[in-house]
């Protein structure tokens, strides 16, 4: 069995979130297109992270996994109302591509799911691109299901899909507890 540790994520991880969300973005884009993904620079990384790590408000979940002093993937969620509803929408899961299907992208979304049940959240909500056939099955694994939202992005001229992707059984599972 492979361990590791799962904790709450916090400014001294900011390099090495960094660096995986820009190492894992440039494997999954091989996977599913031969052109090459112009991810943003670590500069542009680093101040979006920083200004989400600094946000005053305690509206975000964040959680590392580590093992040793190895980064092996991380999950971040802002928590927000969106018509009356109390949603938990997933803005980043990333696991460090050497360390790919060993269950550790499930084991942050448990995690964050243990905070969800806490501030009772109705909704988890999230985008995945079309093609990432990687991360639909892990959230499908999951729960997940898709619904009719799309948006339309382009990349380097040429044109992609976001699939929304909700889970809606979170109310469920605190009413049968």
């Amino acid at each position: 069995m492979f361990e590791y540790t799962i904790r709450k994520g916090n400014k001294k991880d900011l390099d090495a979130i960094c660096c995986l969300q820009l190492y894992s973005q440039e494997k999954a884009f091989a996977e599913i297109t031969s052109n090459e993904l112009k991810v943003p620079t670590l500069k542009v990384y680093t101040e979006l992270w920083t200004r989400r790590l600094d946000s005053k408000e305690n509206d975000y979940s964040f959680y590392v996994a580590y093992r040793d002093h190895l980064l092996l993937g991380f999950i971040y969620a802002r928590m927000v109302v969106y018509k009356g509803k109390k949603i938990a929408l997933i803005k980043a899961l990333y696991v460090n591509p050497t360390h790919w299907d060993l269950g550790i992208g499930y084991a942050l979304l448990k995690r964050l799911y243990r905070d969800i049940e806490k501030q009772e959240i109705e909704v988890v909500s999230l985008f995945i691109l079309d093609q990432n056939k990687r991360a639909e099955t892990l959230y499908k694994k999951f729960g997940f299901k898709f619904d009719s939202v799309v948006r339309k992005i382009m990349v380097h001229d040429q044109e992609y899909f976001l699939r929304h992707m909700v889970d809606r059984r979170v109310i469920n599972r605190k009413k049968n507890k």
